[in-house]
């Protein structure tokens, strides 16, 4: 996954969900798979992972995003779930406009893995978040 926060969009370092060796179903990300791990306190339906990729496709992980973000419109806080092609080029599979903000969740270990504590990384959006507010 991918992270951008803020206007311009700062990339937090990209993440990888690396799933137990499964296969069929289980081999999946599910809803269900994703969000038990919270109620017990462990990474969801995986570990979340930094600094996996080479240098090359971190940067194409990143790009990507900055392009779906300019395509559909998107900006301040929004994170994209994306998978690497055996050749290493990024395939997108879907934004996220309003991502998960849970400790342990992707945002907040890509916030963790760019040196931002998870109660700076909370700050540091809700101070965005008012400099960028339109009157209603």
């Amino acid at each position: 996954t991918v992270t951008l926060c803020g206007r311009p969009a700062r990339a937090l370092p990209p993440v990888e969900v690396r799933l137990p060796a499964t296969e069929g179903r289980d081999a999946v990300l599910s809803f269900a798979r994703k969000w038990t791990g919270f109620k017990h306190g462990a990474a969801p339906g995986g570990r979340l992972v930094t600094g996996t990729f080479p240098p090359a496709v971190a940067r194409r992980l990143v790009a990507t995003a900055r392009r779906a973000a300019r395509a559909l419109g998107l900006d301040g806080f929004v994170r994209f779930d994306l998978r690497v092609r055996p050749d290493g080029i990024p395939v997108l599979l879907e934004a996220n406009p309003r991502p998960s903000l849970e400790r342990g969740a992707e945002a907040s270990v890509a916030a963790a893995a760019a040196g931002v504590d998870y109660d700076a990384f909370l700050a540091g959006l809700l101070r965005e978040a008012r400099r960028v507010r339109r009157p209603s």
